[in-house]
């Protein structure tokens, strides 16, 4: 399969050059206050159970959720009964709650090419590859489960 980067790589870089323009040119998007921390809290919890449940299930079926290495099995149960991408989700998660955490102008600037290159560079590819990789069975799958919610 050919994604252009492996999925953490993607958030991580905007994350980081994100953090550090936050640090060096800070500029906040909301005022301040305990609904931030809430909003931060319920999203890192939430994803770090989500991403849990995710890699439980992928190791307990055998496949790996490495992009780079064949996918042995269609998993459309736990997760992946909702969401057809529950692992970039929860790191979607993960990159929200630090915005909120920080309360990031920067953050959430780079949020939509974020997600525009999750999509364009990793995800229409591993759909493509998956109906290769597994045929109709993967075509109702995709008919019935929504990409992210």
């Amino acid at each position: 399969m050919k994604i252009v980067a492996p999925a953490p790589l993607i958030y991580f870089v905007p994350t980081v050059i994100a953090c550090f323009l936050h640090f060096y040119l800070p500029f906040s998007l909301f005022f301040s206050g305990i609904w931030l921390w809430a909003v931060a809290a319920l999203l890192f919890l939430g994803s770090g159970l989500l991403v849990l449940w995710s890699f439980y299930l992928m190791f307990k079926a055998k496949t790996s959720p490495n992009p780079y290495i064949e996918t042995t099995s269609l998993l459309i149960q736990g997760p992946f009964k909702h969401s057809r991408n529950p692992m970039y989700l929860s790191m979607t998660g993960f990159y929200l709650s630090l915005a909120f955490l920080l309360n990031s102008f920067w953050l959430f600037l780079f949020f939509p090419a974020l997600t525009a290159l999750m999509w364009w560079g990793v995800i229409l590819r591993e759909e493509e590859y998956l109906e290769k990789r597994f045929g109709p069975p993967y075509i109702d799958y995709k008919k019935q489960v929504r990409r992210w919610l």
